[in-house]
């Protein structure tokens, strides 16, 4: 039917309501100068986010936060609305760093992303749950990324509004 190119993700943006996503690739660059992160979550944040921009995503939210819980980033990929999980380890010795977000914290993010669609009207949207695991040595020059595309399903009754 319809293509998937730049006119269908800016009507995605603004019918999200998110104009301020159309200079996100430029506003996180200064962002990132002026503000350091605080610890290696934010460092593997902030990587993160600039990993899903190289790949074409569009950043609508990050650190979102409801009384459910917090979704880490918030993007669009395509026509899909995409709730990211970012885990940060060291190194990894004991498992991968998505190995992190089990049932109890998918449930979490799930109950979020809801609240998110539901506040937004994209209760007929598509979206997924992604995980990306950030392995950051202290020796290390660059970080190691993977990125879990759909890594769980929504737990509960998140398809039934």
């Amino acid at each position: 039917m319809g293509s998937t190119g730049l006119f269908d993700r800016v009507s995605a943006i603004f019918r999200i309501g998110f104009y301020r996503a159309l200079l996100n690739p430029w506003f996180v660059g200064i962002y990132d100068r002026i503000r350091r992160p605080k610890g290696l979550g934010e460092h593997g944040e902030r990587l993160a986010r600039r990993f899903l921009l190289s790949k074409g995503y569009i950043l609508l939210e990050q650190g979102y936060s409801d009384t459910h819980g917090e979704i880490d980033l918030i993007a669009v990929d395509n026509r899909t609305i995409v709730f990211v999980e970012v885990k940060t380890r060291s190194s990894d010795a004991s498992g991968d760093p998505s190995e992190a977000v089990d049932h109890i914290k998918q449930k979490r993010i799930s109950d979020t992303a809801k609240g998110y669609l539901k506040w937004h009207n994209l209760a007929d949207s598509s979206f997924r749950f992604d995980v990306i695991s950030v392995i950051w040595s202290g020796d290390a020059r660059r970080p190691a990324f993977r990125h879990f595309v759909s890594a769980f399903e929504p737990s509960g009754n998140l398809q039934m509004f």
